[in-house]
Order: C-alpha cells, then structure tokens, then sequence
C-alpha cells in the first residue's frame, strides 16, 4: 500500500543497506510525510540524515523530534551522536 507510512519506512532502510542513500531519505521522507507523528518514523530519519553524512540536518530532525514527545528515550541516543559528529562533546 503506497500510503502506508510503515512500508515506506522499514524499505528505507532496505535501501540504505544497498547503499541507495538518496532513495532511503526519500523513502523516509515520504514515510514522515504520510504519519508525521510517529517517534520512530521521526527519530530513523534524524538518524539516517547522521548516516548520509548529513549531521547539520540530522540535528535538525532530532530536535523536533525531541519535541514531539520529550520522554522518547530513543532521540536522546541519536541526539548524542550527533553531537559527537558534529565535535560538540559538551
């Protein structure tokens, strides 16, 4: 089902071990974009930015993330992360 978030995402993530980056971030993408509220929908696509080498960004999408539910353990994970790529250890 093209509309079904779920799809969308877990195929991102096919096509990120294939090594089709751009199509994994489109993937996840359109996955937000069908169920924007989904934490882990939110969060793997923080993630996957930090992957692509994108960290900037990755930070970005981890902080809205945090905000749409602050007591989501996974997001402060990659959030930490991301701070390590981007060499802010403070």
């Amino acid at each position: 089902d093209p509309k079904y978030a779920t799809t969308h995402h877990w195929y991102a993530w096919y096509l990120f071990m294939v090594e089709r980056f751009d199509e994994a971030l489109a993937s996840l993408r359109r996955a937000q974009e069908l169920d924007p509220l989904s934490l882990i929908i939110n969060d793997h696509l923080g993630y996957a930015l930090l992957l692509a080498g994108k960290p900037q960004e990755a930070l970005e999408q981890l902080v809205k993330t945090r905000e749409l539910d602050p007591s989501f353990p996974w997001t402060y994970w990659r959030l930490g992360s991301v701070y390590i790529a981007l060499g802010r250890h403070d």
